[in-house]
């Protein structure tokens, strides 16, 4: 696979990969995992990787979305190559419940009320929602919220409306 940034076309906020626009640098709305560089005070000003996402995924477009909601910009450099090994099998247990509770848990950090209703109601009819909602209700999402919220000077409407993301 190659792609140039990634994306959430749907509610259900499942990655899509970009292609390439420019042949030199410019913004995108999410980078995925492991293909990111930023200033460890940046890093660490926005409250670096949220450790309540779990073991699998989404963790660079978690960063990428609180960048873009903090008032800095993700760019892809078209020429830079990463190279990700794709298995056939996960090494660890990858379970339904805990990459919707991701999912789920990214939109109640960094989304208005109305957008995490959206991506609640287009989730919903997953076979491990309620599993997924128990485990974000029990975790710190609330705190983690708070923290992000602080350094926001962009709402998700603001980034949803800069790269014509439809819902």
């Amino acid at each position: 696979a190659c792609g140039y940034g990634v994306a959430w076309p749907q509610p259900d906020l499942s990655m899509s990969w970009l292609e390439r626009q420019a042949d030199t640098p410019y913004p995108v709305p999410l980078m995925p995992g492991g293909c990111g560089a930023m200033r460890r005070a940046l890093f660490d000003r926005l409250g670096g990787h949220d450790a309540g996402m779990g073991r699998w995924g989404s963790e660079g477009e978690e960063l990428s979305l609180n960048v873009w909601l903090s008032g800095y910009e993700v760019w892809v450099v078209p020429d830079c190559m990463v190279r990700h090994l794709f298995r056939a099998r996960h090494p660890y247990r990858v379970m339904a419940a805990d990459v919707l509770h991701i999912r789920l848990r990214l939109a109640a950090v960094h989304f208005s009320w109305q957008r995490l209703a959206r991506v609640l109601d287009h989730c919903r009819d997953e076979p491990e929602f309620g599993r997924a909602l128990a485990a974000l209700i029990q975790g710190d999402t609330v705190l983690r919220r708070s923290i992000c919220w602080e350094t926001r000077i962009r709402d998700d409407d603001w980034w949803s409306r800069r790269f014509g993301l439809p819902w």
